[in-house]
């Protein structure tokens, strides 16, 4: 039987029919892509987290929380906090916390692939009889380092309040000169 060039294109559109090229197949989803909100509002029994949805890996978000626990790798199987679906960010407050104790908290996310978890942070609840106000001034320079370096991360967000004419005056200056 002779080919003709009929038949040649037949064949051809066939062959790329069934690998599918370009039209009509799904791109299978992948799991979603989290990162974990720094903490904050700490307190001896509570702090306050979250998580923010980079990827949703193509499907949409069923599921979405906080796990937490004392060891490095929190997961499900501990206590956790559902904050519903979508790939909104998120705040969770977590409770029933043990003052003076470390944690590991994580975001997580599911899709119809799975599920993923954010990086972990880790946080020390306040000790009992503790407030939420520490004073470092020049009379402890020789424990900064006691500080815990969530703490320290949260001033580097606040306003600086000097009290006093002296050494707002030079303030002043050095920013008018600036």
């Amino acid at each position: 039987m002779k080919n003709t060039p009929y038949i040649k294109w037949y064949g051809l559109l066939l062959i790329l029919s069934s690998t599918n090229y370009g039209c009509g197949g799904d791109k299978p989803s992948s799991l979603p892509e989290l990162e974990t909100m720094n903490i904050s509002s700490m307190t001896q029994t509570a702090a306050e987290s979250g998580g923010n949805i980079v990827s949703n890996g193509g499907s949409d978000i069923t599921s979405k929380g906080v796990c937490w626990g004392t060891g490095n790798n929190p997961d499900l199987s501990g206590p956790f906090i559902t904050e519903g679906s979508g790939d909104q960010p998120f705040v969770s407050i977590l409770t029933g916390l043990t003052p003076d104790t470390e944690y590991t908290v994580k975001a997580y996310a599911t899709n119809e692939t799975g599920t993923s978890s954010g990086d972990p942070k880790t946080f020390r609840t306040m000790a009992t009889g503790s407030t939420s106000q520490i004073i470092a001034d020049h009379t402890i320079v020789d424990r900064y380092d006691e500080i815990p370096q969530q703490y320290i991360d949260e001033v580097k967000k606040m306003w600086l309040v000097y009290a006093g004419e002296s050494h707002a005056r030079a303030i002043r200056v050095g920013l008018q000169t600036s």
